[in-house]
């Protein structure tokens, strides 16, 4: 992965195609990602967006770990829901 792979796109917004599950592993691999990236760099300020992007991922894995811990286990697995209208990509 270069060092310029996560410019230009947005943080901290995860999307997901209706019905899949997200999984904390899913998480955890975005978080490896960036890991192998900031090994990569030299630069001290890529780096260190790196691991600050690494961090959040592993955060984010945390919280659905632990929503899957809450859910009753009677429950449906969780999953997506459909992007509203308004927020779906438009066809050309």
């Amino acid at each position: 992965m270069s060092s310029s792979a996560f410019q230009g796109q947005p943080i901290g917004l995860v999307l997901a195609l209706p019905g899949s599950m997200i999984t904390g592993n899913k998480f955890r691999a975005r978080a490896d990602e960036c890991l192998r990236a900031a090994d990569s760099v030299s630069d001290p300020d890529r780096k260190l967006a790196h691991l600050d992007l690494a961090h959040r991922w592993l955060r984010l894995a945390a919280q659905i770990d632990k929503m899957d811990a809450d859910r009753p286990r009677s429950a449906p697995p969780r999953v997506t829901r459909p992007l509203p209208h308004s927020f779906a990509p438009r066809s050309r």
